[in-house]
């Protein structure tokens, strides 16, 4: 009866804290595999971090001279969110000579426009972080828009 008991405190206390809609199926095929202290703190690590990418308007560029400009990722909540992995993708369409690096949780779009125009793309990343027992990944997207005169 202990069991059950705790079990069941287990998954309200779990349930309370996460918000993904498909924790509840993923949290019993995983209560019997860890213990109710590991569910509380992948429930307590994974939860409350959430990645975000500034909202910002790109600088404007211009057709033929340097153009330098960075997005930044964090994870809420967590104020050494410089020290996870970050993985950047890009969708969409950018100027000719505009190229993409990135360094930690900096986004840096650099180069030489080639061409004019207006060219929205989408920053999709992810981070993953966790505790011995455990791996989350978040993942957020935005949308910006580059304007090259």
């Amino acid at each position: 009866m202990n069991y059950i008991n705790g079990s069941f405190g287990c998954i309200i206390i779990v349930f309370t804290m996460y918000k993904k809609l498909y924790f509840p199926i993923i949290f019993f095929m995983a209560l019997t595999l860890f213990s109710c202290d590991d569910l509380l703190n992948m429930a307590l690590e994974c939860g409350i971090k959430d990645v975000e990418l500034e909202s910002k308007v790109l600088r404007q560029a211009t057709k033929g001279n340097n153009y330098y400009e960075t997005i930044v990722a964090g994870v809420k909540n967590d104020p050494n969110d410089e020290d996870y992995e970050y993985i950047f993708s890009i969708n969409g369409i950018v100027a000719d000579g505009i190229q993409f690096s990135y360094d930690r949780n900096i986004l840096i779009l650099k180069g030489i426009a080639t061409e004019t125009g207006n060219f929205t793309f989408e920053v999709t990343v992810s981070v993953t972080f966790g505790g011995e027992n455990y791996t989350c990944n978040e993942t957020t997207k935005k949308s910006y828009t580059l304007i090259v005169k």
